[in-house]
């Protein structure tokens, strides 16, 4: 049972970490809003900083399910354009959904682990906590060695040739479909969205999940000496 519990625990943190990651520029507008001058977005496009903010907004408002309507403020777009952030939002939309359910994954998997180690004495606990560690435990570890090495490799992808990562990415999440590729003439969204913006967005959710993954490796391996140093 509790192996069944650790490997959950693992799949569920993997989820939580990566889908919150990924969250983070989906909800910190901020994020977006640093880039309009640090990418002098209005003097490469001609629209000032208050029109890009307002078809920013009313762009991840669509894709965040806060409104059923779709605009770009004052920009153009084109229903050829809108198709492509339709499929963003359902995207958009499995995120949140993943990270609520790993979230309470997590909690119910501690809740067992929890429940199961208050049956036990002292002595148990720590004779099942070894055997934990060399049968395959210590979820926090191992989902930390897991999203390191997938950050590692993902990392190593992007900084080799961004460009290519780029295209690849959409083919994956995007099968079959041509709608990404934009008409700045018909979808002006694609002005204020320059590929180092998203670039950026991809430093930022790779370098979190290798810190995150980095600090649960260090807990845990700091907490399993400690627990050997009382024995």
């Amino acid at each position: 049972m509790r192996k069944i519990v650790n490997g959950l625990l693992v799949v569920f943190i993997v989820l939580f970490v990566i889908s919150g990651a990924i969250a983070l520029p989906l909800f910190f507008r901020s994020f977006y809003y640093a880039h309009i001058d640090l990418l002098d977005i209005p003097e490469k496009t001609g629209y000032t900083e208050e029109e890009a903010r307002e078809a920013f907004d009313e762009m991840m408002d669509y894709c965040m399910g806060k409104s059923d309507e779709f605009g770009t403020g004052k920009l153009a777009w084109s229903e050829e354009g809108k198709s492509h952030f339709d499929d963003c939002k359902k995207l958009f939309n499995l995120d949140k959904i993943l990270l609520v359910i790993s979230a309470i994954g997590i909690g119910v998997c501690a809740a067992v682990g929890a429940g199961g180690r208050a049956l036990s004495s002292k002595r148990e606990t720590a004779q099942a906590t070894r055997k934990a560690g060399s049968a395959g435990g210590r979820p926090g570890f191992f989902a930390g060695i897991i999203m390191l090495v997938g950050g590692a490799v993902l990392g190593a992808l992007g900084a080799k040739d961004f460009d290519a990562f780029f295209v690849k990415f959409h083919h994956t999440f995007f099968p079959g479909k041509e709608n990404w590729l934009f008409d700045p003439a018909t979808d002006g969204i694609i002005k204020i969205l320059p590929e180092e913006f998203f670039r950026n967005c991809a430093i930022l959710i790779v370098s979190v999940i290798v810190l995150v993954s980095v600090a649960l490796i260090v807990v845990d391996v700091l907490k399993r000496r400690r627990g050997s140093a009382h024995e």
